[in-house]
């Protein structure tokens, strides 16, 4: 093919314009049409505004200079030696560019899509470049099928006010796999005066091996927790790798590369080595390491594996410490207590940092505390002042973030001057075992806490009156558990025991008492066993409809994944 068809195919082909999203047609002429908001720049030569470079555009452009119509489709379209002045030169420059005696204005973008990890071109994507400028988004022509070769477009600006899209789509079978999951958009622009650009889009095979990942570690939780933003990969040349790549886990060929880190809006920022967020982290964990991460990471993969270990810490914003406030209460006549002995714990089911103190009649106050997560904090009662007993659970809260929250944990003690000389057992069915496992029971008259925090076989003292003792929680690996009335093992302790014999009780681990004369009025004892076996009606069509629920779960992404399959193979 001569350079004049070359040229006038690439023209027709790659180097269509349309108008932006909010536009509005005349029922003019199609080379006579003004559209609103055509004050930008999209395609030099695009007279009209049509979404492409002909003839039509060297005649609307004619009647303008020679006073026919007073408005073309897009004025700065017009202007093709960007002087400012729309003239005869410009007209001169249009008709040569038309029979591809001038090389066309603007810059020059080639685009090829390859492999990750080869640089060879794939055998085949559709592309579609966009342009944003301002509030107005412009199509830069239709779908393009790369066919394995490089495509060229013509005639852009290279005013940094655009912003450039370029969506793919298409892929090959076994490409579209892992990169479908994200929104396939590559976002460039292009630098003033440059008359020629590249962009490779590089895309990793559905198969290729995850050689490279960055541990996005949450140390205010203290574990690993993607979410809070994505990684943006460049060589050292800036050659894009990965735009927007969330999860750490990557495909990267050997190479030198730089790595920055986009945060989306949550209040999390990267540790400051130097902060005392950091201190306070070494001291939980001593071998910690914290680099400054404000200018990216540069590293290197080197026979397909990272040079070094690549982190990236992340820690709570400036100033941003949540706050507990801590109270204790005479539960009769609602004033301060003193000489409660009481602990916050950081982290009670890991590194578990103790803080003690002594309640002196006054609300302790905690600030700056940033653990986060499930149960990052706990308030318990270490010992109680003589002549009460303790009234309240120990208490715990889960911050979901580090961000000037504030809760408060009141703690009610009730009087108490008789003996302590009650007591209850716990056993283990069918076996009959004292049950040792890592549960406290509770105490309630009516709806109000009388005592909490006791454990089987502890001497305890409550005033005359009917109470409930109940189980609060188990642990998640507890394998015993009270039995619901109604359940296999329930029906079994029925018949072999009297826990449900006064109506009551509906679990195993509960029972309903009398203190007289500071006296129980019978032998507590609760039961405990298989806890599937244990089980309710309702707790079975639970766990039941979770099972189903995420069996559909994997059934629909499998078929999901299957028909992603059969489209990149129709294709």
């Amino acid at each position: 093919m001569d350079i004049k068809n070359r040229i006038k195919a690439l023209i027709t082909a790659a180097v269509m314009a349309a108008a932006p999203v909010a536009m509005n047609l005349s029922s003019a002429s199609a080379e006579d049409y003004i559209v609103e908001n055509a004050q930008v720049l999209t395609l030099f030569g695009d007279v009209n505004f049509d979404g492409s470079l002909g003839i039509s555009d060297a005649v609307q452009l004619n009647r303008y200079l020679l006073g026919r119509i007073n408005e073309v489709g897009n004025i700065k379209n017009a202007d093709l030696l960007a002087d400012g002045v729309i003239d005869i030169f410009d007209m001169v420059y249009l008709r040569k560019q038309l029979i591809a005696e001038n090389k066309p204005v603007g810059t020059k973008l080639s685009v090829k899509v390859v492999d990750m990890m080869s640089g060879e071109p794939l055998e085949n994507a559709d592309i579609w470049l966009s342009e944003m400028n301002g509030n107005y988004l412009y199509d830069i022509g239709d779908t393009i099928s790369t066919n394995g070769e490089e495509v060229n477009y013509y005639g852009l600006p290279d005013d940094k006010d655009y912003k450039y899209f370029l969506t793919v789509n298409g892929l090959p079978k076994c490409y579209d796999g892992e990169y479908a999951i994200w929104d396939r958009v590559v976002i460039f622009d292009i630098e003033k005066a440059t008359s020629e650009k590249e962009l490779v889009v590089r895309v990793a095979a559905d198969n290729a091996e995850k050689n490279v990942k960055f541990t996005h570690m949450d140390w205010c939780q203290g574990r690993e927790n993607i979410g809070y933003g994505n990684l943006f990969i460049t060589d050292k040349e800036g050659n894009y790798y990965y735009q927007r790549q969330y999860t750490g886990e990557m495909a990267l060929p050997d190479g030198d590369y730089h790595a920055d880190f986009n945060f989306f809006d949550y209040p999390v920022t990267f540790v400051d080595p130097n902060s005392d967020f950091a201190e306070s982290i070494k001291e939980n964990y001593p071998d910690v390491q914290f680099e400054d991460l404000s200018n990216g990471i540069d590293f290197s993969v080197v026979n397909g594996k990272p040079d070094r270990e690549l982190f990236l810490n992340f820690g709570p914003m400036e100033d941003s410490g949540n706050t507990i406030n801590v109270n204790c209460y005479d539960s009769l006549t609602g004033k301060p207590l003193e000489g409660v002995k009481l602990s916050l714990v950081e982290a009670p089911y890991s590194y578990a940092k103790k803080t003690s103190w002594v309640s002196d009649g006054t609300t302790k106050v905690f600030n700056d505390l940033y653990r986060t997560g499930y149960d990052c904090y706990k308030v318990v009662v270490d010992s109680i002042p003589e002549g009460y007993i303790q009234s309240s659970r120990d208490q715990g809260v889960g911050f979901g973030y580090a961000y000037n929250y504030s809760t408060n944990f009141d703690f009610y003690f009730t009087p108490y001057d008789g003996e302590k000389n009650l007591s209850f057992d716990v056993l283990t069915w069918p076996d009959k075992h004292p049950f040792t496992g890592d549960c406290t029971y509770t105490v309630m008259q009516g709806n109000s806490v009388v005592l909490s925090g006791i454990k089987p076989g502890d001497k305890f003292g409550i005033k005359d009156g009917e109470y409930m003792l109940y189980a609060e929680s188990y642990g998640d690996n507890e394998p015993y558990r009270g039995a619901w009335i109604t359940s296999e093992l329930g029906q079994e302790l029925a018949k072999e025991t009297d826990i449900f014999a006064d109506g009551a009780a509906f679990r195993s681990d509960m029972a309903k008492f009398t203190v007289k004369d500071g006296k129980l009025d019978k032998v507590i004892t609760l039961y405990v066993g298989d806890k599937d076996k244990g089980l309710s009606d309702f707790e079975k069509e639970e766990i039941e409809n979770q099972k189903r629920e995420e069996e559909e779960r994997i059934q629909k992404e499998k078929e999901y994944q299957e028909w992603l399959l059969n489209e990149a193979e129709k294709d």
